[in-house]
């Protein structure tokens, strides 16, 4: 399945997958799409913050694997996401990797995913 619900579902599919690779559609859809249900379900169920903890508790270990995947897709590896904390220019670092094209072809972190959609 293409396209934003297919990528978003994708993630959830790999939400314990820490290897390999995703492109920056994949990556980006997925975090978008999250913070549009994580709105939402705050907006409806605003009186239930327990509701709104709950589901971004739940969605971290698929938002960390994804992030892990575009680091590698990059050919980085998930140390970099300790620039995390360090305030301001850290994150600003980690979210130009986000944005960066994949290393075309294979590398260290296993197969091009281009090369695999294209097939």
């Amino acid at each position: 399945m293409n396209g934003p619900l297919g990528h978003y579902l994708a993630c959830w599919a790999k939400f314990n997958d820490f290897g390999g690779r995703s492109r920056r559609s994949e990556y980006w859809w997925f975090f978008l799409l999250n913070q549009a249900v994580g709105t939402l379900v705050a907006i409806v169920f605003g009186s239930f913050e327990t509701l709104s903890l709950f589901y971004a508790i739940a969605v971290t270990p698929a938002a960390v694997a994804a992030l892990v995947r575009r680091l590698h897709d990059t050919g980085r590896s998930a140390w970099n996401l300790l620039w995390l904390p360090v305030p301001f220019i850290g994150i600003a670092i980690v979210i130009f990797y986000l944005c960066q094209d994949g290393t075309p072809g294979e590398n260290c972190y296993g197969p091009d995913p281009k090369e695999s959609d294209a097939q």
